[in-house]
């Protein structure tokens, strides 16, 4: 079959024309989807934001309670009521990553378990008036309170450590991503 110059310039015009009407409908659905994925995670990365300052805000209140030099003497100092502490275990579980979460929870047994010691401690005696009849055991409890107060801070910093990777300018994934692609970009040309 031999086309003719004419027939073979229509069929070439015809072909482009269409490839041109399939990108122009394509590009503005791609670009849409593009800026949409930006936006979500943009949102996201404050909401992430807003909740852990919360939450470092909450840790530095922990820290400073559970800190025996500290001159805050009233353990309800601090603390968040129960409506608040509710809404702030809602948000960090809602918008916080898995490691996030997972530590938070860690550092909320780590408290719980260092505000029942020193429930006992109470109990037992205070370090101005031990009571002679059970000095070991308020050896015990001291220990064990100094035991959850260290294992509390552990948890407390670790916290602190993985949000602050997590609020990294350039650790968000879209960033990393693209990120290195152009690092390699420039690699190549160098």
């Amino acid at each position: 079959m031999d086309l003719d110059p004419a027939s073979l310039g229509v069929i070439v015009a015809g072909v482009s024309a269409i490839l041109s009407a399939v990108v122009a409908l394509m590009a503005p659905r791609l670009t849409f989807r593009y800026t949409r994925a930006l936006e979500l995670d943009r949102r996201r990365f404050e909401k992430r934001s807003d909740v852990y300052v919360d939450l470092v805000a909450h840790l530095w209140d922990l820290r400073n309670l559970t800190d025996p030099q500290s001159p805050s003497t009233d353990e309800s100092q601090g603390r968040l009521t129960t409506e608040e502490n509710r809404r702030l275990e809602a948000r960090v579980h809602a918008f916080a990553s898995a490691e996030v979460d997972d530590l938070h929870n860690r550092v909320t047994i780590a408290y719980l378990t260092w505000f029942n010691a020193s429930g006992q401690l109470r109990r037992s005696g205070t370090s101005a008036d031990p009571r002679p009849s059970i000095g070991d055991a308020y050896q015990a409890e001291t220990a064990r309170r100094a035991h959850a107060r260290k294992t509390l801070k552990e948890a407390i910093a670790e916290l602190e450590q993985q949000i602050r990777d997590e609020l990294q300018p350039d650790e968000s994934p879209r960033s990393r991503r693209f990120g290195r692609s152009a690092k390699k970009a420039l690699r190549r040309e160098s």
